[in-house]
């Protein structure tokens, strides 16, 4: 069976093709599973964040300073 040189190059072309395409597109697909997973990580931080800084707010009171020349705690 002879072959030509262009059925040859063909079939060659056809065998890369489909090993590279299912290859390039399971990677790209896993990076951008990756990416949607990065951006869920960050707005869960991003969230929880946010509720840590109200709680503080919440818990936090003014400091009250003595006046000038007086001892915290101490009775007179």
């Amino acid at each position: 069976m002879d072959m030509s040189w262009q059925t040859t190059f063909a079939v060659a072309c056809a065998a890369i093709v489909v090993t590279v395409v299912p290859g390039t597109l399971g990677y790209a697909t896993a990076r951008v599973e990756t990416a949607v997973r990065q951006s869920q990580e960050v707005s869960r931080l991003r969230a929880e964040l946010q509720s840590v800084r109200k709680a503080v707010q919440e818990v936090s009171d003014p400091c009250e300073v003595p006046p000038e020349g007086t001892v915290p705690g101490a009775s007179h």
